[in-house]
């Protein structure tokens, strides 16, 4: 007994300064938009630079805002237990709901037939922690979380993992990350396992987003 009373009062130390941070009645209200006006002042200087940015220079804030929209989308894909060989095209849709939620719906044509991919975004401007969501209509829901960065040249890539889900029959998992190439385009890069076997890669997915050169 004394044992377990010992190991729960370390435990509980170690959690208080985690605890801490979330104590306390809510307050405030609720956000309207995902960054501060002081980010979205600290993106506007960054992108005012007549000069590349140096070490010196605060990191970029990443702002969701990125994926709203309506954007194009294209894929030409290997035979794999999500779809057979072949090009897929179609059309992303992404809005504000509010404070950091997205959601948005992709209607899409592939070599297996028509399918429709539900997307809902969470983003945590603190962690630079992002996580898309896909409830796809071929029966599958995707969780694709994980960190979100910008390189040097203000590049942003969201780096993700997959939970294991059934598709084709078989057990999978996805990895994969979401390069931003620059406002009007973005690709999603995936690697696929299937029944545990090592990771083989799936090919680009393209959006371009419309009205947009």
């Amino acid at each position: 007994m004394r044992e377990v009373a010992a190991a729960i009062l370390v435990l509980t130390l170690c959690a208080a300064p985690a605890l801490a941070q979330h104590s306390g009645a809510p307050s405030g209200v609720p956000k309207k938009d995902c960054l501060s006006d002081a980010e979205r002042e600290l993106i506007t200087r960054l992108k005012a630079l007549n000069r590349p940015t140096t070490e010196k220079d605060p990191p970029p804030p990443f702002n969701p805002d990125y994926f709203v929209g309506t954007w194009t989308m294209e894929y030409d894909g290997p035979e794999s237990p999500l779809a057979p060989e072949g090009a897929h095209s179609g059309t992303l849709t992404v809005k504000h709901v509010d404070g950091c939620f997205y959601e948005g719906e992709l209607d899409a044509k592939g070599p297996g037939g028509a399918y429709k991919t539900k997307i809902q975004i969470m983003y945590d401007p603190v962690a630079k922690y992002l996580t898309w969501v896909e409830t796809d209509t071929r029966g599958y829901t995707l969780f694709k979380p994980g960190t979100i960065g910008a390189d040097s040249g203000g590049y942003f890539t969201h780096y993700f993992e997959t939970q294991g889900f059934k598709a084709g029959g078989q057990d999978i998992h996805l990895k994969g990350s979401t390069f931003l190439a620059s406002p009007s385009n973005f690709r999603i890069r995936r690697s696929i396992s299937t029944a545990g076997e090592p990771y083989m890669n799936l090919g680009e997915m393209w959006f371009r987003k419309k009205g947009t050169v």
